[in-house]
């Protein structure tokens, strides 16, 4: 096939998840993993910040050293993705998903064999669900050290519950 013909074949298969596909997706990935890490940070300086005692009810649910992930956001027209690159890639997603519990019903496919395009856009949805809850979790969590700081301030918890 003369270069002519493969770039006519290649430009004949829209819906065809390709290089530029790959570039998103793994830089949403580590945009994603980045945000796990920085939340548990975040939530972590909020505590400090506001004078609050560290409660393992301020901690994230997930272990966020396990969120630097190893992405290719360089995918070339020419590359040809191997067995092993994609696995990692479906291991990167799977891990995304499994950090917020809502999500981890979420299904991700074996492989990248026979995507389709709900499949493809099922996929870039997880990692924007993820996104919008660690949002949340963020907020959550900032939320619970406030409320530690709604401490008795006057010595009493009711009014007059000292006189007789």
């Amino acid at each position: 096939m003369t270069a002519d013909e493969l770039t006519d074949f290649l430009s004949s298969l829209k819906g065809m998840y390709n290089y530029t596909d790959l570039n998103r997706v793994e830089t949403a990935v580590d945009y994603v993993a980045t945000e796990l890490v920085q939340a548990d940070t975040d939530i972590r300086q909020y505590a400090t910040d506001m004078g609050v005692a560290w409660d393992s009810a301020f901690e994230v649910p997930y272990d966020p050293s396990d969120y630097s992930l190893t992405v290719k956001t360089d995918w070339d027209e020419e590359d040809i993705p191997s067995a092993t690159q994609m696995a990692r890639y479906i291991g990167n997603l799977i891990l995304i998903r499994d950090a917020i519990q809502d999500a981890s019903n979420a299904w991700i496919p074996d492989s990248m064999n026979m995507i389709d395009y709900q499949i493809a856009n099922d996929i870039e949805k997880l990692l924007i669900d993820v996104d919008v809850a660690v949002a949340l979790l963020v907020a959550t969590k900032e939320g619970l050290i406030r409320s530690a700081l709604a401490v008795n301030y006057s010595g009493e918890i009711y009014s007059g519950e000292g006189e007789a």
